[in-house]
């Protein structure tokens, strides 16, 4: 491992190498996960004893300079295509041709630090988006939970109004078995459909492409999975935002690094600071948006 952290020093990490890339792989009693400096991505995340909370992508390719679709990628400091985002969040990024859910996804970041305690290890990356004024620090704390924290800080001297969303990649048995609970009348936007306003009717069944920003949403927002009989509880104090996002069949076919029947075993739940949930930052000021990943029966 470079950046002055040597594996060996740690009874929970060993370095992988795959493709392109290192992998950072964590094995403990509680769990079994994998991290990557490219995107500061956590790639994979199981309790040990259950069904991955990730999905496992058996197409994903581990390419220098290419976002890895697996895991928790890190959409920063914008969400989808700039011009999308409100007002303030495109005015704070004068930029042409500004790649699609920002700079983080395919930039190298920094190992921070490694902190292996009795029942978890905690991994930090840092990336210094000094051009943007910006830096970000991403905190993963693995257990028989994932918490992790994402911290945005304004190096400039002027405000800053950014957007942002953990693209999180969940394991599902079937996705006609599985349901999204909470978003029970809340207001959307449909992508879809011209990016028009709806509200949601009960739980969400997904039974064709799905791609909805939604807001004003809980603390707590739950995926129940029928034939795995377990709820993938998401917990954030932050985020009052959130998209959810599956491709279905004919999208499918078009996707890099995914086949046409993969739409099946995933399902994309993504925390966020999204439309008019977006982050303001004075000079000098920091935020953290938190989410914290269980799987229960």
């Amino acid at each position: 491992m470079s950046q002055n952290h040597d594996a060996g020093m740690y009874d929970s990490v060993t370095i992988k190498h795959v493709g392109d890339l290192d992998l950072i792989e964590i094995e403990r009693p509680e769990c079994s996960a994998s991290l990557t400096l490219q995107g500061g991505q956590l790639i994979s995340y199981a309790p040990h004893g259950e069904h991955p909370v990730l999905w496992r992508n058996p197409d994903v390719a581990y390419q220098k300079g290419e976002a890895v679709r697996q895991g928790v990628p890190i959409c920063w400091p914008w969400f989808a295509f700039l011009e999308r985002n409100a007002d303030p969040v495109r005015n704070s990024f004068p930029i042409q041709e500004a790649p699609a859910h920002g700079v983080a996804r395919n930039a190298l970041w920094r190992l921070l630090s490694i902190t292996e305690e009795e029942t978890s290890t905690t991994i930090a990356f840092e990336l210094n988006a000094e051009p943007l004024g910006l830096k970000a620090v991403v905190t993963y704390r693995l257990g028989a939970v994932m918490k992790m924290e994402l911290q945005s800080f304004n190096l400039s001297d002027q405000p800053k109004h950014l957007s942002c969303a953990l693209h999180t990649y969940f394991a599902v048995s079937d996705i006609q078995q599985v349901s999204v609970l909470d978003l029970d009348d809340l207001p959307y936007i449909d992508s879809l459909r011209g990016w028009s306003l709806h509200k949601q009717d009960g739980p969400l069944h997904i039974t064709e492409e799905v791609d909805r920003i939604y807001y004003d949403t809980p603390a707590i927002l739950r995926i129940h999975d029928k034939k795995w009989e377990r709820f993938i509880v998401l917990e954030s104090a932050d985020s009052r935002s959130a998209v959810v996002w599956n491709p279905w069949t004919e999208k499918s076919k078009r996707l890099s690094q995914f086949s046409p029947d993969s739409y099946r075993q995933m399902l994309c739940v993504e925390t966020g600071k999204l439309l008019n949930d977006y982050i303001e930052l004075e000079p000098g000021q920091s935020h953290t948006l938190d989410l914290t990943l269980s799987s229960r029966r």
